[in-house]
């Protein structure tokens, strides 16, 4: 019954099912969540709790259409547009962003705009993709995760004392 489903610890009701689940980023530590299949979560450091990530419970392409200032179908999933963060925090904690002061908008890091190779290759963070013509400035893998504990999770990545996760 719904009720007996809301008295267990970790699970909620699926009124569509109608069955009791398990309760999706119900996890205690930041490595459980950001370990969670499919990837749907990600840990509020400021509150210490594990949450679904926005955009994540849309679960077709149009559900995801229904909020397209804030998410895009991409991979066969629905996931928040980079740099959306309202927060001057928020936003410098997220590695693909960086805060404009002056107007308080968080917008997309310039590596996306380096256009040559000596400019990207600059960045500890970046690598210059020859694969497609005439070559783009990318984020190397490990750049994406921006904690020491996130990092770490992934065994091809290494935290630098100057704050940033780079490949081993």
């Amino acid at each position: 019954t719904p009720q007996t489903c809301a008295d267990e610890v970790g699970c909620e009701w699926n009124a569509s099912a109608p069955a009791c689940g398990e309760k999706p980023c119900y996890h205690e530590t930041e490595a459980g969540c950001l370990d969670e299949k499919e990837f749907v979560c990600s840990w509020k450091e400021a509150t210490q709790n594990c949450e679904l990530k926005p955009c994540a419970m849309h679960t077709t392409e149009n559900l995801c259409k229904t909020q397209p200032t804030e998410c895009e179908w991409e991979n066969q999933k629905c996931v928040q547009k980079a740099c959306m963060h309202q927060q001057e925090d928020a936003c410098k904690e997220d590695v693909l962003c960086e805060w404009e002061s002056g107007v308080g908008n968080c917008k997309v890091r310039p590596w996306s705009n380096y256009t040559n190779d000596m400019v990207c290759v600059e960045d500890k963070q970046c690598y210059w993709d020859t694969l497609a013509a005439p070559g783009s400035c990318q984020m190397k893998p490990c750049a994406r995760y921006n904690t020491e504990v996130v990092c770490g999770i992934d065994i091809h990545c290494i935290w630098l004392t100057d704050g940033i996760c780079v490949e081993r």
